[in-house]
């Protein structure tokens, strides 16, 4: 798959990556509320989250076996319908991480309307370094919030 790849992701650097409402947001808005509880007609799905090298939007060849299954997955429940959350760690600005969680979201989106499954049954939403899964501020935790996930809607 090509690699959209973005370099310079310092906190220090601001570039110019500030993202468009279509770019950060494309189908869904974070309707959640104080709470972080999930917007109506969202559900869990049993799908893997996939996850990334730092400052990449590639797919890593050690993930497509979690991929393969997130496809199958679909192609056995043609009802369902996902939003591929993307994520960053913590370094880089917060407009960086916006845009490069929305190119990790669409390049697993991509892979799945590559190998079968209806675009209008996918959404992308990018989070950027926001909900990190670990707080952590070493590579263990960067490591598990640089990542995709997925979520079920009506």
């Amino acid at each position: 798959f090509p690699s959209h790849d973005m370099q310079g992701c310092s906190r220090t650097n601001s570039g110019s990556a500030t993202p468009t409402e279509n770019q950060v947001v494309k189908g869904v808005m974070d309707q959640s509320d104080e709470q972080g509880s999930r917007p109506t007609g969202e559900y869990d799905v049993p799908m893997t989250t996939i996850y990334f090298d730092y400052d990449k939007s590639n797919i890593k060849e050690s993930e497509f076996d979690s991929l393969q299954k997130n496809l199958q997955y679909l192609i056995d429940n043609p009802e369902v319908k996902v939003i591929i959350q993307g994520y960053c760690d913590e370094r880089g600005t917060i407009e960086y991480n916006l845009v490069l969680g929305q190119r990790r979201a669409e390049e697993v989106a991509k892979f799945l309307v590559t190998n079968g499954i209806d675009a209008k049954r996918i959404r992308t939403i990018s989070y950027g370094e926001e909900r990190p899964v670990d707080d952590g501020h070493i590579e263990s935790a960067w490591r598990l919030n640089r990542r995709a996930e997925f979520l079920g809607y009506y």
